[in-house]
């Protein structure tokens, strides 16, 4: 069994509390509340970030800015939306000449200061340690870190971080590890009873057709929904959303349940990190645990991130402890948005104190009347591969309990989320609705912005497994 780690508080001593604590925020890309214990699940996904909850607070209605890796840590790291710090999905022309294993995407703007730059220029070591082939330093997100390193693996990201934990340096230490075991493929979990029993359903001989044709031999055996097998076939996602790969209630509930096995391995590396953190006696530092974006888990017949997102599905895990400077075992329910963890770090660790934005303010009880906002843009391989129906980007704005969901021809969903119903349907033009007006006005042009390519991250996670001869 992993060992579960509180953070280490010593309350009795004499001294004042450090002007410049440790901070660390542990990203898990692509990880939805919704599927975490700690806010709601039925299953036991997420026993040491229950531990950091009950340490400090959780944000059970934390919204992400994008739909995936690439704008979410942008949003993170900037604490501005994909429509002001501009990394996105390229146009279809940009896209036209991708290499096989890459994606093409538009960069971060270089004008906008980093959460890295505001702490270095604080006086801290600024670490980026991440499995996330797309946050190496020179494809512009990691802006303002000293030292960036990118691994194959959770378990060599963690290593990494110990390592880095230990160094002799008297600097306080903002780090940011990014964890990726839950953006796929998906192996099987032994340790997770509700994964561990579809051993048969991913065995060699005995797995469904439609299994092989996206199994990975590997030790355990995974599912692999997210790499094509050569450059011009369709991944398994892109299959589903087309609706040649016909997946029935009793599939898309496999495809669940190794989901949530891996959040528990993303849990046991949180435990490692929390362990290690609490070794190099920082225990009395901030430490953050959030997810870049949400996934689809069948929803509106679709498999992944990055192409679409509901206002459930966006929903990411937000927990934030600081021992001495904010309450233990605080549970919020107003809505906010992942990417306010911007402000709320400078803001704890006296970098910026009482910074625009910052959640402190909705923990000493002040209203929160900014709309929750987010966006994807339309993603030219997927387009290109499973029809024109997703040419169009999709907008999220939401106030209160009322979110309005905004295609690119100016269609409409009013959603509310205080019903099981799901959504309606609005002709916006005709709707005299206040919500859906200032949504359809809500987002600006974010304007030109250079293109990039970077390695394909599922391609890279599928690259980094240990294969069976």
């Amino acid at each position: 069994m992993t060992r579960l780690w509180v953070l280490v508080w010593l309350s009795g001593c004499t001294f004042s509390l450090p002007r410049s604590p440790d901070v660390l925020v542990v990203v898990l890309d692509g990880v939805r509340a919704d599927r975490l214990a700690t806010f709601g699940a039925p299953r036991a996904t997420s026993n040491q970030l229950d531990a950091i909850a009950s340490a400090g607070v959780a944000f059970h209605d934390a919204t992400a800015s994008g739909a995936w890796s690439w704008p979410g840590h942008a949003s993170l790291f900037t604490g501005e939306p994909p429509w002001v710090h501009g990394a996105h999905w390229a146009s279809p022309a940009d896209a036209s000449s991708e290499e096989p294993g890459t994606v093409t995407v538009t960069a971060m703007r270089s004008e906008i200061p980093t959460l890295a730059e505001r702490f270095e220029g604080a006086g801290y070591r600024t670490v980026a340690l991440t499995s996330n082939a797309m946050l190496k330093p020179d494809h512009g997100l990691t802006r303002g870190f000293a030292t960036v390193e990118s691994y194959g693996s959770d378990d060599r990201v963690v290593a990494a971080a110990e390592s880095q934990l230990g160094e002799p340096d008297p600097r306080p230490v903002f780090m940011v590890v990014t964890l990726s075991a839950a953006q796929g493929p998906l192996q099987l979990t032994p340790l997770a009873p509700w994964a561990n029993k579809h051993r048969r359903m991913l065995h060699r001989k005995h797995a469904p057709d439609w299994v092989k044709r996206h199994r990975v031999d590997s030790i355990p055996p995974a599912l692999d929904l997210v790499t094509r097998t050569a450059p011009s076939s369709r991944t398994g996602e892109e299959s589903f959303a087309r609706g040649a790969l016909n997946l029935s209630e009793f599939d898309l509930d496999f495809v669940r349940d190794l989901y949530d096995g891996e959040l528990l391995q993303l849990d046991r590396s949180l435990g490692e990190l929390v362990g290690a953190w609490n070794r190099s006696e920082r225990g009395s530092g901030i430490i953050a645990v959030t997810s870049s974006s949400g996934t689809m888990l069948g929803e509106e017949g679709l498999l992944g991130d990055g192409v679409r997102f509901t206002a459930v599905s966006n929903r990411v895990p937000l927990v934030v402890a600081a021992p001495g400077r904010l309450d233990a075992g605080v549970d919020v329910y107003t809505p906010v948005q992942m990417r306010e963890l911007h402000p709320t770090l400078l803001d704890l660790s006296g970098v910026e104190s009482s910074a625009s934005g910052s959640l402190v303010s909705v923990l000493s009880g002040e209203a929160r009347t900014a709309p929750i906002q987010s966006a994807v843009w339309p993603n030219p391989t997927f387009v290109r591969n499973v029809g024109q129906r997703f040419s169009e980007g999709q907008r999220l704005h939401r106030e209160g309990s009322v979110a309005v969901l905004l295609d690119g021809t100016g269609k409409a969903k009013r959603v509310d989320l205080t019903q099981q119903t799901g959504s309606v349907d609005v002709d916006p033009s005709a709707s005299s609705d206040p919500v859906i007006q200032r949504a359809r006005s809500a987002f600006g042009d974010d304007g030109p912005s250079t293109v990039v390519t970077v390695p394909d991250h599922d391609v890279a996670l599928r690259q980094a497994m240990v294969l069976v001869d």
